[in-house]
């Protein structure tokens, strides 16, 4: 008889699973939004952008450092990672007496109109704000499990601190008057950090070869002030592909963009690390003579050696379409290079082209070779000019330029997954049949 009925569960469990599955799914998911965004109101501005000036606003007390974020930096930070994941979607954040209330709707990729609805509460608690309630749509969810399973995710990953373990980077998270307070500890040194990160990559000792190259590169270079990142990536990849002999090309790869990444940030990750590496010389590294492009690019690069292709794409997206509103305007030009940095970290960092990134790079200094042409692109292009150029990110006039930037990018020889001998008569056949039907920079073919 027990025996009967262990049968009969294992049939009816998956099926009990599957039902359990659709009815939560059928209670989170909507057909109306709860929120409608506005045209040109949602802030969509760089996570990064908001640390960084709220770091500036605050000082540091015992070796402790507390940004504070109102509900407007929060709005920003979320609604860029809204729009990276390719969503259409709207939050609204609000304090009120000590608490924190989030209202967000997502648009659903899939036919017809389905929308997921949040809500969730928060109120201050010490060290850390609990949640005491978040709510999917229909779907209500105990505040109890919801704020467990966060601070156990946040203790796991190093980022809290776990009982009397070594302690997270973050000191505390409050919600006090208007502003969430997030108390940083004595590791938040962001060279420190940024150094972790990269050692735990590709290693210390291949970092300091790196380092150490990098710092003859810059004084051999008869420069005071500006290099050109090209003039930085021919000899790197020389001795990337000249240690692949013994090592993984990726790896060796992925210290390199690691290394430029942090420093046309401004950062020397050895600077203090007690390793006796020489200081890396100060300089201005520009791209297409932009000292912005350089960091657009290699800071993309950087992020989708994580596998985050689409994060690196979507912080790009959205930091331009902050600018909209404010700083420069909206750049196409920025966006590409954001686009090219992007797709050149995920090849670089691939086996199967990384000894194909670091063969042309070592021969070739030109920065046509990683950037195509960019110059007849529309930028400083502020709200007024976007929406009647454009309308929003959405339309078939902006997807037009995005896939011209693609279409250009792709094309270039070190993108490229087909071979180039083939890529060569496609293009002699196309030039023989249609004459200008080629469109985008000129490009020279090489066998790889």
């Amino acid at each position: 008889m027990t025996v009967r009925i262990l049968k009969i569960l294992a049939i009816v469990l998956p099926f009990g699973t599957v039902t359990l599955c659709l009815v939560l799914l059928l209670l989170a998911v909507e057909p109306q939004p709860l929120l409608i965004p506005r045209p040109g109101a949602v802030n969509t501005q760089d996570a990064h952008e908001v640390f960084r000036e709220t770091w500036r606003k605050t000082g540091v007390v015992a070796g402790k450092k507390t940004v504070q974020l109102s509900a407007n930096d929060l709005e920003a930070a979320v609604n860029f990672l809204i729009t990276r994941k390719r969503l259409k979607g709207v939050i609204n954040a609000s304090f009120e007496e000590d608490r924190l209330r989030l209202i967000a709707t997502l648009r659903l990729p899939i036919p017809p109109a389905a929308f997921l609805n949040l809500r969730l509460l928060a109120e201050d608690g010490n060290p850390n704000l609990r949640i005491t309630t978040l709510q999917i749509g229909k779907l209500v969810l105990p505040g109890i499990l919801v704020d467990g399973f966060l601070q156990s995710e946040f203790r796991r990953r190093g980022l809290l601190r776990d009982g009397t373990a070594a302690p997270g980077m973050i000191e505390s998270i409050r919600i006090i008057g208007d502003r969430l307070h997030i108390t940083l500890g004595e590791r938040w040194h962001a060279t420190t950090q940024l150094r972790k990160l990269v050692d735990e990559a590709v290693g210390r000792d291949r970092l300091v070869a790196y380092h150490e190259r990098l710092v003859t590169v810059v004084n051999e270079s008869g420069s005071r002030r500006f290099i050109r990142l090209g003039q930085l990536f021919r000899p790197l990849f020389l001795m990337a592909l000249q240690r692949s002999q013994e090592n993984d090309p990726a790896l060796e790869n992925k210290a390199v963009i690691l290394l430029l990444a942090t420093y046309v940030n401004g950062y020397d990750l050895l600077l203090g690390a007690g390793t006796g590496a020489s200081a890396l010389p100060t300089r201005v590294v520009l791209l297409r003579k932009r000292e912005d492009l350089s960091r657009h690019f290699l800071t993309s690069a950087a992020l989708s050696l994580a596998g985050h292709r689409s994060f690196a794409e979507m912080i790009g997206m959205a930091k331009e379409l902050n600018d909209t509103h404010s700083g420069s305007g909206f750049s196409f030009t920025d966006l590409a290079a954001n686009q090219a940095g992007t797709l050149f970290g995920k090849r670089a960092s691939s086996s199967r082209y990384a000894r194909k990134i670091q063969r042309i790079l070592s021969e070739n200094a030109e920065e046509a070779v990683f950037l195509p042409d960019l110059s007849d692109l529309p930028e400083n292009l502020h709200a007024p000019d976007f929406r009647e150029r454009f309308g929003d990110i959405y339309s078939s006039a902006f997807e037009r330029y995005k896939c011209m930037i693609e279409e250009r990018i792709t094309r270039l020889p070190l993108y490229s997954e087909l071979d180039a001998q083939v890529r060569d008569l496609r293009v002699v056949f196309f030039r023989s049949g249609e004459g200008n039907a080629i469109i985008g920079s000129t490009m020279t073919l090489r066998s790889t």
